[in-house]
C-alpha cells in the first residue's frame, strides 16, 4: 500500500491538535477540581474529585495512545520520503549511466565511421581512375600504379570490410543503448 507523505502528515497535525486539545480539557477539570475542593466542603466533593481524576486518568491514556500513533505515522512519513528519495536517487542513477552508455557507443561509432572513411578514401585514392588521361602510355602508368598497390589494395579492401562490419556493431550498440 503507497504512502501518502503529506496526507500522513496531515493525519499526524490533525492528531497532535487533538491530543492539545485534550491536555487543555484536562487542565479545566484539574483546575474545576480544585475549585471545587476549595470552595464546596460536602461529603459529595471526595466522589466528584474521584470521578475527577478516574476521567484525568483516561484522558491520560488517550494521550499517550495518540502521542504514540502521532509518532508511528510521523516515522513511517519519513521512511516513506527516504524510500522516495533513493527510488529518485536510483533513477537519476540510471539515467546518468544510460546517457554515458549513449556517448560512449556515440563516439566508438563515430570513431568506427572515420576510420571506415579514411580507409575507403586511401582506397579511392590508390585505385583512381584518370579519365583525362590523354594517352596509352598514361592508361599503362596508371595500371602498373595500381599493379605496384596491388597489396596494399587488397589489404585496404580487407580492412575496409572488417571496419564496416565494426562500424555497423558500433551503430547497432549506440541503437540500442538508445533505447
Amino acid at each position: 500500500m503507497a504512502v501518502n507523505v503529506n496526507a500522513a502528515r496531515d493525519q499526524a497535525n490533525q492528531i497532535t491538535n487533538q491530543i492539545a486539545g485534550l491536555k487543555r480539557a484536562k487542565t479545566q477539570l484539574t483546575d474545576y477540581k480544585s475549585s471545587l475542593a476549595a470552595n464546596w466542603s460536602g461529603a459529595e466533593v471526595r466522589y466528584v474529585s474521584k470521578g475527577i481524576d478516574q476521567v484525568v486518568r483516561q484522558i491520560d491514556d488517550v494521550i499517550n495512545r495518540l502521542t504514540s500513533l502521532s509518532n508511528a505515522i510521523k516515522s513511517a512519513a519519513a521512511v516513506k520520503r527516504e524510500e522516495d528519495a533513493a527510488a529518485r536517487a536510483k533513477a537519476q542513477a540510471a539515467a546518468r549511466a544510460k546517457a554515458q552508455r549513449i556517448a560512449k557507443a556515440k563516439s566508438d561509432f563515430e570513431k568506427a565511421e572515420a576510420e571506415y572513411k579514411k580507409k575507403k578514401k586511401e582506397l579511392e585514392r590508390l585505385t583512381k581512375n584518370d579519365d583525362d588521361a590523354p594517352g596509352e602510355f598514361d592508361a599503362l602508368l596508371r595500371d602498373s600504379k595500381i599493379f605496384e598497390n596491388f597489396e596494399r589494395i587488397q589489404k585496404l579492401n580487407e580492412e575496409l570490410e572488417k571496419s564496416k562490419d565494426l562500424m555497423e556493431s558500433k551503430r547497432r550498440i549506440w541503437d540500442n543503448a538508445r533505447r
